[in-house]
């Protein structure tokens, strides 16, 4: 996928599916009150049913994307009781107050790569929390993160392998990032998604 601009990021995604068959992981990007929604899910195992599962829980989220990111959580369990379920993970950028808000389910693993400053942590590897939405939900605990401009947020579903973190390189461009992991890092044997965001900050 191309370079795109939501307000105050601008982010890639890149994506495959195993053997062929439906892909069983999915995303979104939306545009609300105050900042941007960003949003990974992946599918409980392959196929149809995973697939599903997916397209579900995005649904649930769309819907209720001005909700919080633990509400959104509660919403999407609620919807797939009798599915096979997925983990996720949620994050929110508080234009105003230049705040990611994030909660992770199951397997979505999150990584800030943070502008260079002097004295703060270059990368922080963010709370994942056990569970599978739509069978057993965790504790909904949101994690809030300070963010500056330049900051590059990387979600990636388990089909990416965890080294991932090391070919991060915060001045590439979204797109170049996103590839670069998919093509290096993705499993042989799963489907695999990773969504890159930069963000940018107010604009103007």
């Amino acid at each position: 996928m191309a370079r795109v601009a939501v307000g105050p990021l601008d982010w890639s995604v890149a994506s495959r599916a195993w053997g062929g068959a439906a892909l069983g992981d999915g995303y979104f990007v939306q545009a609300v009150s105050g900042g941007v929604l960003v949003v990974v899910v992946d599918g409980m195992g392959h196929g149809n049913e995973a697939a599903a599962a997916t397209q579900e829980a995005l649904r649930v989220l769309q819907r209720h994307a001005e909700a919080t990111p633990a509400e959104q959580c509660q919403h999407c369990h609620e919807a797939l009781r009798g599915t096979r379920g997925v983990a996720m993970g949620i994050s929110r950028f508080d234009l105003g107050a230049d705040v990611l808000t994030w909660i992770g389910i199951g397997s979505v693993r999150g990584v800030l790569r943070r502008t260079p400053s002097p004295g703060a942590p270059s990368t922080e590897m963010l709370l994942q929390r056990r569970g599978i939405v739509g069978r057993q939900l965790p504790s909904l605990i949101a994690v809030n993160l300070s963010v500056q401009r330049g900051d590059l947020l990387v979600l990636a579903t388990d089909g990416i392998r965890s080294d991932f973190e090391e070919a991060i390189r915060g001045h590439e461009p979204t797109k170049r990032v996103a590839d670069g992991i998919l093509s290096r890092h993705a499993e042989p044997n799963d489907d695999a998604l990773v969504l890159v965001a930069r963000y940018v900050g107010a604009i103007g």
